[in-house]
């Protein structure tokens, strides 16, 4: 059994725990860039003809 099956936690949840903990661990400069790939949040997208045309957020993220 896995080390995250054993705690009762669902695999995501696991991967989120660690990626957030990767992203505590890194000096200040690097931690702004890795900062801004946890941005999530709902998004708009216009496609046309099967190309992305329009990409944007509906609400702005908020950073942790």
């Amino acid at each position: 059994m896995s080390t995250w099956e054993s705690t009762g936690i669902k695999y995501l949840k696991y991967v989120s725990i660690c990626a957030r903990a990767l992203r505590n661990g890194l000096k200040d400069d690097l931690r702004a860039n890795a900062q801004r790939l946890n941005e999530n949040g709902p998004k708009f997208t216009k496609w046309e003809a099967g190309r992305l045309k329009e990409q944007k957020y509906i609400t702005t993220p908020k950073l942790q």
